[in-house]
Parts: C-alpha cells; structure tokens; sequence
C-alpha cells in the first residue's frame, strides 16, 4: 500500500528531500509564525509573484503547498480533508497543530523532537544543551497530541555533543544520523508502530520555551564561565544571539563565531567581549583565550530589521 503522506515544516528542511524521493508526499505544509492581517496578506502577495525556493521545489515534484500561519485552519483543514492523507510527518513547527488537523488523519500525525523526551518539551530544546553544557543529546519520534511533546514515544535515541558543536551541526546530527532512518522504520510497519508506542515518562520531565534576549545576555555575562564553556555556547547559539553587534548587521551581516586560541603572554589585552582586529581578523578576547569572529550573511537577518 502507497501512503499518502502530509510533511509539516518550516522551508525546505532537512527532511523535505529525503521524503519526497522515498514517499508519495501528497501536501507541504510551511509554517510560519502568526502575523497581523496586512502583512501576511503582503506576504502572500509577494510570494505568488515570486515564489520561494521551497514552492518551487514543491512544484517540481508535484506536490502540492501551503502556507500555515496559525490563522488559517479551516482552509488547511478543508485541504486535508480533500486529500484524505494517511499519515503527517512534523519537523520544525512553529506553532502547535490543532486537534481537529490530527484528527484527519487515518494513523495520525508524529513529529520528530530533537530531545530525548520528556527532557525538553517545548521549541527550543538545542539551546538548553548550549546552557546546561549538555554532553549527550537527544532525538524523539513521538505522535502528537493536543498538547506541545507529551504524545506517545514510537523511538528515541542519544548521540554525543562536543565542544564546539554550533547548532547546525547538532541538527544535522538529529536528522541525518537518526530521525530518517527512524521515519522510515516507522512507515514501514505503521500499524506495529501505533501498538509498540509508549506513554511518555512523568518523571525528568523538562522544559525549552523560546529563548529572551535578556536570558541569553544574563547567561553569556556569567563570570563563573570557564573560557571555553563560553566559546561553545557562543558558537551554539549565534543563530539567535550576537555577543557583539556586527557593524553592518542594519544590511544583514553578522558575525559567525570560528575557534579559539590562547593568548600569548605578550599579546595585547582587551576587554571580555571586545571585539578587535589583528592580522586582518576579527577577534573577542574572554579571560585566557580569543575567539575567531566570521562576517557571514543572512537575508532573514534583513527582513528582521
């Protein structure tokens, strides 16, 4: 039997390829956080006289698309309805499915939670290990239920995390070392999958909500921090955060965070978190060593401006 399945994702994610050559994805659904009513219709309108690359991909493969912002679930209802898929499969989700979506499907819908849960239900489970200095990670494969990462567990395993792991790494880790494989060994036999699943553990359970500003800014500036503790958690967390504003972050730049040296004795010294220039680099020096800074840049750093 052929499944009929529904990705939820957020772009052209790390599973989208792998499950469009391997199954019949009948829908992509692209989440995208909950916006006033004018510009979301501003953004639509844009994006149907320039589509983006994950639309284009999906008309490649004759699949077809839509775009979720959480205000739009009848019409996305009304889809799946037509469709009458078998199964969801959920990677990246920006805000929680509702129940009658779940509901429309014949085996239901699972997710894939870079966390070995119950530890870290919630959207941000890599930048707990980034703040609890983790050294072993997580991946669930779970089906989801009202709530955000309680659903039953189908599979679950660890992996290592090393210093200096950024979060991208960590990531790639999550899908292409583990939740494939698990994604497929859960299609294929589906029906033993749904009778082997486990009620999640009530004890260790824990939590990753969205990260402040003001969070990461009273984490970076702890001086109890050894110098290399700090460096990792910088690399893992630039994404998110910029110890040092980038002087054209206005145009979409921003600093990338390399490796580390020590400081010789006869080096200048400068100011936790400055940031300097030496030998044509850029550099921040905290306590005993210097961290290499990188300009990269991003055209979502734009559109957050």
């Amino acid at each position: 039997m052929t499944l009929k399945i529904v990705i939820f994702t957020q772009g052209k994610s790390r599973i989208v390829e792998h499950m469009f050559n391997n199954y019949s994805v009948s829908l992509l659904v692209n989440s995208r956080n909950s916006e006033p009513p004018l510009k979301s219709f501003l953004k639509s309108a844009v994006k149907s006289l320039f589509p983006t690359k994950i639309q284009r991909y999906c008309k490649d493969n004759n699949v077809q698309y839509f775009d979720y912002n959480g205000n739009n679930n009848d019409e996305l209802l009304d889809m799946i309805n037509k469709l009458n898929p078998d199964v969801g499969i959920v990677f990246s989700m920006s805000q929680l499915i509702k129940q009658d979506v779940i509901d429309s499907f014949k085996y239901g819908i699972v997710n894939i939670h870079p966390s070995y849960l119950p530890s870290y239900r919630g959207p941000n489970p890599l930048f707990q290990y980034y703040k609890n200095m983790d050294e072993v990670g997580g991946v669930t494969l779970h089906f989801i239920d009202s709530a955000a990462d309680t659903g039953n567990i189908i599979s679950q395993e660890k992996f290592q995390i090393n210093k200096g792991d950024k979060s991208e790494d960590i990531l790639d880790r999550v899908i292409y070392e583990h939740s494939l494989a698990m994604i497929d060994k859960f299609l294929d036999n589906i029906s033993a999958s749904i009778e082997s699943a486990k009620v999640q553990p009530s004890i260790g359970i824990s939590y990753a909500p969205r990260i402040t500003r003001f969070e990461l800014n009273s984490l970076v500036r702890k001086e109890n921090m050894s110098a290399v503790e700090l460096w990792h958690l910088l690399r893992g967390t630039e994404q998110w955060f910029q110890v040092s504003k980038h002087p054209l972050s206005v145009l979409g730049f921003y600093w990338s965070v390399g490796y580390y040296s020590k400081n010789s004795n006869h080096a200048r010294q400068h100011s936790n978190f400055e940031v300097f220039k030496r030998l044509g680099r850029y550099y921040i020096q905290y306590k005993e060593i210097s961290i290499e800074l990188n300009t990269q840049w991003s055209i979502h750093k734009v559109f957050k401006k």
